[in-house]
């Protein structure tokens, strides 16, 4: 079932607001909300005004006003009452007065009275204030301030706000309802403000989630709001209570969040000092590994080289030997020369005895001197063939150095 936002509009006589609920439902010709400017008022019985705007359907409720002529204030505020604890609840007040006007004694002692029916926390969570006939809101800013300020002074000294939990401050709207009757056109600033007003008291119903004021119990004499405001203090204290539990569940959560953090912040602290670590020690592999291949390409170069030493280191040995081999065949040569040349000798000092041997005996004589020349012969070829090859010892030796 669609919600239906149910509103007392209360105020002074002659304020306008009967006119102010034909005007918001945009039906100057209501019947049903006649209006009047006098201190008589035209509403005697509270009135119902159903209709829809805003994709809402809203009751705002017409009321008898304060202040009129045949002082029936107290009577009024009777039919109030009992009119509102047949509808069980509503959502919200709208407190009419009239722009430019001081409020009056009466008025002032009809907002007190109206604290003996509602606690300060039903009616200041739930109050809306329009001043209705406010001309050129322009021109009026200062009046506008002024009367502001006067009837928020007034519900503070008509309503004590101590141990309660006022939501927010009451919202006040400055409007004027005045149309043309002939042409029925409705102003269209006010009706902009119209919807600012209603707007907001949707928005304030998502925002603050008020539960509506129940009024199926209300009275007049003060006794029962007396019983509702120790409920609510009642339900203060818990909620104060509750309130405490859950700041002091908040610091145990903001501890618990900032040891996290903390912690958070000394893993991540951790985290990036492993991480340098591990920079560090892939650099550092990656350096050993750099150096470890030069090693390496060091170390085939030095066995490259040692390889190419033993090579040449046995190519000098080879020379050596070799030149060594030569060295010893040209000392034997020599050596064999020098055996030759004194076979060489012998032989021919021995045909030079043979000779003479043959003047003596011509038979041995002649003997001796062909074994002489034999010899001699034999050792010149001697001393010559050790010449030649002491020659190509040398002549090898030099081609190998």
């Amino acid at each position: 079932m669609k919600k239906i936002y149910r509103i007392a509009v209360i105020g002074p006589t002659g304020v306008g607001k009967s006119q102010f609920c034909n005007y918001i439902q945009k039906d100057p010709t209501n019947t049903k909300n006649k209006v009047s400017d006098s201190l008589d008022s035209c509403t005697q019985d509270p009135a119902p005004n159903i209709f829809e705007r805003q994709n809402a359907t809203f009751n705002f409720i017409d009321t008898a006003g304060n202040n009129d002529s045949s002082n029936n204030d107290d009577e009024n505020l009777e039919k109030l009452v009992n009119y509102l604890k047949t509808i069980k609840e509503i959502d919200n007040i709208f407190l009419l007065l009239r722009f430019g006007e001081r409020v009056s004694q009466s008025s002032r002692n009809y907002i007190k009275k109206l604290g003996k029916i509602f606690t300060p926390m039903e009616f200041y969570n739930h109050l809306i204030i329009v001043f209705t006939k406010s001309g050129d809101p322009q021109k009026l800013k200062k009046k506008k301030e002024k009367n502001k300020d006067e009837i928020i002074k007034i519900l503070k000294e008509s309503f004590s706000t101590e141990n309660t939990l006022i939501s927010k401050i009451p919202d006040v709207y400055f409007i004027d309802t005045e149309f043309d009757e002939d042409t029925e056109i409705f102003k269209e600033t006010s009706q902009e403000t119209v919807d600012i007003i209603l707007k907001k008291l949707l928005l304030d119903d998502q925002i603050y989630k008020n539960k509506p004021i129940d009024t199926s119990n209300l009275d007049v004499s003060g006794e029962n709001v007396k019983k509702r405001e120790e409920n609510e203090k009642r339900e203060i204290e818990l909620l104060k209570k509750k309130i405490e539990e859950m700041k002091l569940q908040k610091e145990a959560e903001e501890q618990k969040k900032k040891k996290l953090e903390e912690e958070i912040k000394k893993n991540k602290k951790n985290e990036q000092e492993r991480i340098k670590k591990e920079k560090e020690l892939r650099e550092l592999l990656k350096k050993q590994e750099i150096e470890n291949k030069r090693i390496e390409e060091r170390s085939k170069q030095k066995e490259k080289e040692n390889l190419e030493l033993q090579k040449l280191y046995e190519e000098a040995k080879k020379k050596k030997i070799d030149i060594d081999n030569l060295d010893g065949l040209m000392d034997g040569c020599g050596k064999a020369a020098k055996v030759y040349g004194l076979e060489a000798v012998g032989g021919i000092l021995l045909a030079i005895g043979g000779a003479a041997l043959t003047l003596i005996c011509p038979v041995a004589g002649p003997i001796v001197t062909s074994i002489g020349v034999g010899i001699a012969s034999g050792g010149g070829a001697g001393v010559a063939g050790s010449g030649i090859v002491a020659a190509g010892a040398k002549i090898k030796k030099e081609s190998i150095l």
